[in-house]
């Protein structure tokens, strides 16, 4: 594959995971954010979706590349990735002032992950 065409596939299928990827950091580098909401439900909510979006992405970047593994392994790259990626930020924000880390915010991290790869690999790819 040409030089070009690698590039022109890095910032079609690459760019928007890593980009987003760093946006979770940023948000999370916060301190506090304004109550939006009085639900204690919205939090959970909140990381289903961010991470369900990076686990879409990642799935979409892995589908779109020129691999020679099986679209499930694929899946399960996705899922792992993004799940870590949570695992990390959860870390990260043990040291960011006026947030704190949390198994349940993980959890759900995870929860969205999956559920953003399964929903792309159904939707695109089955």
């Amino acid at each position: 594959m040409m030089n070009r065409e690698k590039k022109s596939l890095f910032y079609k299928f690459w760019l928007p995971p890593i980009a987003y990827a760093v946006l979770i950091f940023i948000l999370s580098s916060i301190s506090a954010y304004p109550v939006l909401f009085e639900l204690d439900i919205m939090d959970e909510i909140v990381h289903i979706f961010e991470y369900a979006i990076l686990g879409l992405l990642l799935m979409r970047a892995f589908a779109n590349s020129n691999l020679t593994i099986s679209f499930k392994k694929q899946l399960l790259l996705s899922v792992v990735i993004a799940a870590f990626y949570g695992l990390s930020d959860e870390y990260h924000q043990f040291f960011v002032p006026g947030r704190n880390a949390s198994a349940i915010d993980a959890a759900f991290d995870c929860l969205g992950s999956l559920a953003g790869s399964v929903l792309y690999y159904k939707k695109f790819l089955v």
